[in-house]
This record gives C-alpha cells, sequence and structure tokens, in this order.
C-alpha cells in the first residue's frame, strides 16, 4: 500500500515542481474511504432510526434505556418531526442537566479522599461520555511527552524549534504541536486541582474531549465534564426553545397559515442551533501552535544552515507539508520543500521495497535491517502524528 501511495504523492510533488497548472490533491486532499464509509453508515442509521421514531409507540420507547450521543442526536434531527425532536429534546435536556448536577458533589467528595481515581468518578465520566462523545470516532491524537522539561530553563521558541530540525524522529511541527498540547494540559491539571475557573480554557468538541479525559488527571476529566455537559445543556435548551408553540392569532386561516409557516421557521432555526459549530478552545490553541511553527519553519528556511539541519532531519509529514505549500511565502522556498519531501520519500520507498524483497521467501538468507520499520515510518509520515516515530 505505502509503495503506491510514495509513488504516486512522488508524481504528484513532480509536477508541482514543473509547474503543471492542475489542482492538486496535495493542497486538497480526498476523504479517507473509511472515514467516509463510516460517516456514511452513521447518516444511514440516523435516517433509519428516524423513520421507526415516526410511529408513536416507538418515538415513546426512546430513551428506555439509551440515549444518543450529542453528535448522533444533531445527525438525527433533520429527520424527524418538530414533536419528535421536542420530546426528544427533553429527555437529553434532564438527562445533561442530572448528570451535570451530580458533578459538583462528586469533585467535591473526591477532593477529600486520597485516592487518585475513585469507581463513582469514573462511573459519572461514562455517563457524561456516552452523552457527548460518538463512541464510534477515536479521540483526538494529543500527544504522548517527548522529552521532560526543564523548569529552571526560560524557554527560547526560535532555538528549541531550530533545534528540532535536524532531529530524525518527527516532523518538527508535529513536535511543536506537542510541546505546546503538554504545556496546556500541564497547566490546566495544576488548575483543575486548585478548583480555578477555566471554563473557558476546557475542550468542547467531542474528540479533544475524549482525549483530555483519557490523558488528563480525574479533577481535571470531572472539570471537562461538567464544561462540556453545561455547554452542550445549553444548545439542547435553545433548540427545545425554538421548537415551542407561540401564541395563536384570532382568525381562523391566519393561524392555520401561521402555524405552517412558524412551524417551519421554528424548526429550521432548531436545527442551526444544534448544527451550528462550537468554538473549542484546545482547537484554537493546538491550530495557533501550528500555524506559528509554520510561520517559524519558513523564517527559518531562508538561512542556509538552517536549510542543511532541515534536508538532514525527519522532514514534515504530509499533512503539515501540504499546509506548508498553501502557506509558503515565496517561490523558492516552494521549490526547496518540494525537492525535500520528494528526496526523503524516494529513501522511504527504496526501504519499503527492500524490506517486501527481504520478506519474500527467495529472500530468506539475507538478513533483514531497519527497513523493517519503514511501513511504520511511511505510517508515521502519511498521517502525521504527535508521537515521535521510534
Amino acid at each position: 500500500m505505502y509503495e503506491y501511495i510514495i509513488h504516486r504523492t512522488r508524481g504528484l510533488i513532480a509536477q508541482e515542481i514543473a509547474g503543471t497548472p492542475r489542482q492538486t490533491i496535495l493542497v486538497a486532499p480526498l476523504l479517507c474511504p473509511t472515514c467516509e464509509f463510516l460517516q456514511g453508515s452513521a447518516r444511514r442509521a440516523a435516517w433509519f432510526l428516524a423513520q421507526l421514531l415516526h410511529a408513536p409507540d416507538v418515538a415513546a420507547c426512546y430513551g428506555k434505556p439509551a440515549l444518543l450521543c450529542f453528535p448522533h442526536l444533531r445527525l438525527l434531527a433533520p429527520h424527524v418531526t418538530p414533536e419528535v425532536l421536542t420530546h426528544m429534546l427533553a429527555m437529553h435536556m434532564a438527562a445533561l442537566a442530572s448528570t451535570a448536577q451530580a458533578v459538583p458533589a462528586l469533585r467535591t467528595a473526591c477532593a477529600a479522599t486520597t485516592a487518585t481515581e475513585t469507581p463513582e468518578a469514573q462511573q459519572l465520566i461514562d455517563t457524561a461520555m456516552a452523552l457527548l462523545v460518538d463512541h464510534g470516532v477515536d479521540p483526538a491524537p494529543l500527544p504522548q511527552r517527548d522529552t521532560p522539561q526543564d523548569i529552571k530553563r526560560l524557554p527560547d521558541p526560535l532555538h528549541d524549534f531550530a533545534a528540532s530540525l535536524k532531529r530524525p524522529d518527527g516532523c518538527p511541527v508535529c513536535l511543536e504541536v506537542a510541546r505546546a498540547a503538554w504545556e496546556w494540559i500541564t497547566w490546566l491539571n495544576g488548575a483543575a486541582v486548585q478548583d480555578q475557573d477555566i471554563s473557558d480554557l476546557l475542550p468542547i468538541c467531542p474528540e479533544h474531549i475524549a482525549a483530555f479525559v483519557r490523558i488528563g488527571s480525574e479533577p481535571l476529566a470531572l472539570a471537562v465534564m461538567r464544561n462540556a455537559l453545561q455547554a452542550t445543556l445549553e444548545r439542547t435548551v435553545f433548540a427545545q426553545r425554538m421548537l415551542l408553540p407561540k401564541k395563536p392569532h384570532a382568525r381562523l386561516l391566519e393561524r392555520i397559515r401561521l402555524k405552517l409557516e412558524t412551524s417551519r421557521q421554528h424548526l429550521a432555526a432548531a436545527l442551526d442551533s444544534l448544527q451550528r459549530p462550537q468554538r473549542c478552545p484546545v482547537c484554537v490553541r493546538l491550530a495557533t501552535a501550528e500555524a506559528r511553527a509554520l510561520e517559524l519553519l519558513f523564517a527559518l528556511l531562508e538561512a542556509p544552515q538552517h536549510q542543511a539541519a532541515f534536508d538532514r532531519g525527519h522532514g514534515l509529514c504530509m499533512p503539515h507539508f501540504s499546509q506548508a505549500i498553501v502557506r509558503v511565502p515565496n517561490q523558492a522556498l516552494r521549490i526547496l520543500l518540494l525537492r525535500t519531501q520528494s528526496a526523503k520519500l524516494a529513501c522511504l520507498a527504496w526501504e519499503v521495497e527492500e524490506a517486501r524483497r527481504k520478506a519474500a521467501w527467495v529472500g530468506r538468507p539475507e538478513t533483514p535491517g531497519v527497513e523493517r520499520t519503514a511501513w511504520l515510518r511511511a505510517l508515521y509520515r502519511f498521517s502525521g502524528s504527535w508521537v515521535p516515530c521510534v
């Protein structure tokens, strides 16, 4: 698979270097077929459930015992009647409110014990996650720690990033985002233990909610749950209010006309409030770190010594390479990035082919080497990862 991907990508890079006028997928990559299949399956399942809920006896069974998570509720909402949606939102509001009210009391109880993790907290977190997060989607790939941080040393962003250019074990932009993410998480962990107000810094998107619950401390996980439950409850309450009927008018025909019109308008407004994306502070922070790292990369590559370090190092993963090609400030740097990436992919292609050749039966007398890990390095190169490849 990676032999094909590498050769195809190098062909696209060659077209970019030659200046062939075309819309390249290096800049706008296609949707992953597996992601497309999973999203299509979720949409179909939501549509079929909506058709079942049109029957009153089936709608009455909703929530006994299970409720949809909020992402799948948003998928289903456009396909049900306003009456069914009002009923569903009321049930979600009750579940979100009761779970959110349980968090402060549990945090107080957990603070009184010396245990780092309690079964009650984990049960509450699981309940909240079932309401907020689609468990068919993996958490956002927040990083492992790269190297221990020296708390006595003041950070030098320019020098530290320049030093990462020559590292052979990971994309320098990924490493910078990893550093920013762990700085964020470490501060939030300390603030959550002290019960500070950090609601404006906590994740809202399902992927980062799941990631922070997985790798954060128990106080931080509970703070994330309380904040996310409250934010989702507010959205649900607002959408449900949009569906409520207004005061009737005097004339019969006018009442019928306005009822039909306002019903459609209220449904559209409710759906819009449910579908409108929310600003996730963690997404914003990591996107800022990513953008600033790319800008610093362009600045450093103006100097020959940093070009040489970049040429010796791992280089960019393909997601960050695609972003760099879009943002690069001049044609000279663009050609440098294209040629460097093509050269690294050429070496990787040789290693992948060599590993496959030595794995064949006729090549069994030959001693395999580090090329056996080439497919893993290809995975990191093409997917992008916060974890430096070993």
